[in-house]
């Protein structure tokens, strides 16, 4: 039966791998970031004719994910070459509040076998985490992992960022209404390019779709009592391949190792966003799918297609991550979605001989990095490296300001309202945040090159300011 279906599992990843490379109807798309780039000197050599030391900054605020950006002999010393903290909190009457992202597991409505709950359960515990965290580039919110386990000090620091966090939420202008994302980015945009913060928040609201009020949310939803029969095998889809899929297929062995009798299949595909709802319409879905984008799982859910986990998933839940997690995964006040995976951004990156040569230390309040920045702005460095250029996405990079600021500034219900659309971008709570990243960027002159640089200069580029000097 096990040899059966590793056929069925090889053929169904076949078949996807066939339908990703069938011919699609020729779509008019905006040209590919490296092509604009090919046609355009690049920001630094450009910048380079202007001034002695182009794009030479301090300090740059990314991601996690920002290390890919930086030279082999970079990434091979991290701990050595750079340098990391999270920007401080404003308001310290607010809890902290991370901006997050990471993968949801659900489990389909009628799949909750016994097979499927055990795995779901060990996805739930730090000894699921273990075996991808030494693989590195990934971080995860089980307040039972070993941390220890992480390759670079970057990476532990980052990890108990996340296990100390009091409040999370999504990346904001991800969970909004695709217009108003779109708005988003070109208000960033505009504002850089010459237009007040006033213009750009009234443009951006004139895109905010009709918000039914009074709606009253759905009940708590119990999750299924059925006892289903156990089959022997687990079936997973998701986004994720190449050495994600191999860090995962790792995470499968261990679970296989202790449960001999059951087998997990993962089938990954970059198709995965557009091949999960044919599935799932046509009756036959996976029993469970990694889920990278938060609205997709509230769609699910709307929909009564996802089963509700089960109390003693809800017991690991509560035991295993900070209250933080099991909010972002539930819908109406039920949870469905288990995190396993996850980033957060607003993370300052530096370089760190530079830093420490310069006798800087990693400021702990908002106070602190405002004084920072003033003493930075003293030298011939820039004290932040900006660039908002992503071809036909440019302006994203802004949004994270906007929304790590006014996490900052604002309780995460404001930050919620904002996000579903109930609190305008013209609200106080949003223009404040706006007018503190115009006074950091711009005002005090902070953003290295002002408007002109911030707004040609690709998002990656900026980033390599760190190490211009070198």
């Amino acid at each position: 039966m096990k040899k059966m279906f590793k056929l069925m599992a090889v053929l169904l990843v076949l078949a996807l791998a066939l339908m990703a490379c069938a011919p699609a109807a020729p779509v008019e798309e905006a040209p590919a970031e490296e092509e604009v780039m090919e046609e355009e000197a690049p920001a630094e050599e450009v910048m380079e004719e202007e001034a002695g030391n182009p794009n030479d900054c301090w300090m740059h605020m990314q991601g996690s994910f920002v290390t890919g950006f930086f030279s082999d002999d970079i990434r091979a010393d991290l701990d050595n070459q750079l340098g990391v903290f999270i920007m401080p909190g404003i308001d310290e009457t607010l809890p902290f509040a991370l901006e997050v992202g990471g993968d949801q597991y659900v489990v389909f409505d009628g799949k909750a076998r016994p097979e499927v709950k055990k795995f779901m359960e060990f996805l739930a515990t730090g000894a699921s985490a273990d075996p991808w965290i030494t693989v590195g580039g990934s971080l995860f919110p089980h307040q039972d992992q070993d941390t220890s386990l992480y390759p670079t000090m970057i990476e532990t620091n980052m990890a108990e960022a996340i296990l100390t966090a009091e409040a999370a939420r999504f990346d904001g202008s991800d969970g909004m209404d695709q217009a108003v994302n779109n708005a988003f980015w070109k208000g960033i945009t505009d504002w850089v390019s010459g237009a007040t913060i006033d213009e750009a928040l009234a443009a951006i609201d004139e895109n905010l779709p009709e918000v039914a009020a009074g709606e009253a949310a759905g009940g708590a939803v119990a999750a299924s009592t059925e006892v289903l029969e156990d089959t022997g095998t687990v079936f997973v889809m998701g986004a994720f391949r190449g050495e994600e899929e191999n860090a995962f297929t790792n995470v499968i062995a261990v679970f296989e190792e202790q449960n001999p009798d059951i087998d997990v299949i993962y089938a990954g595909s970059a198709e995965f966003e557009a091949l999960l709802p044919i599935r799932v319409e046509a009756g036959d879905p996976p029993d469970i799918a990694a889920l990278p984008q938060p609205g997709t799982m509230k769609s699910f859910a709307a929909d009564g297609l996802l089963e509700p986990l089960w109390p003693e998933l809800v017991t690991l839940y509560d035991t295993n991550y900070t209250a933080a997690w099991k909010e972002l995964g539930s819908y109406e006040g039920t949870p469905y979605g288990l995190f396993h995976r996850v980033n957060a951004k607003g993370w300052v990156w530096y370089n760190k001989p530079r830093f420490e040569a310069a006798g800087y230390t990693a400021p702990a309040t908002w106070d602190e990095f405002e004084a920072l920045m003033a003493d930075m702005a003293t030298t011939d460095t820039a004290p932040l490296c900006v660039g908002i250029e992503s071809g036909a996405a440019t302006g994203w990079y802004g949004t994270d300001w906007v929304e790590n600021l006014l996490l900052r500034t604002s309780p995460v219900d404001v930050y919620d309202q904002w996000v579903n659309h109930t609190l305008p971008f013209s609200s106080p709570e949003v223009k404040a945040a706006w007018e503190i990243m115009d006074d950091v960027w711009f005002q005090k002159g902070y953003a290295y090159g002002g408007p002109p640089t911030v707004g040609t200069t690709n998002f990656k580029d900026a980033a390599l300011g760190l190490f211009i000097a070198e």
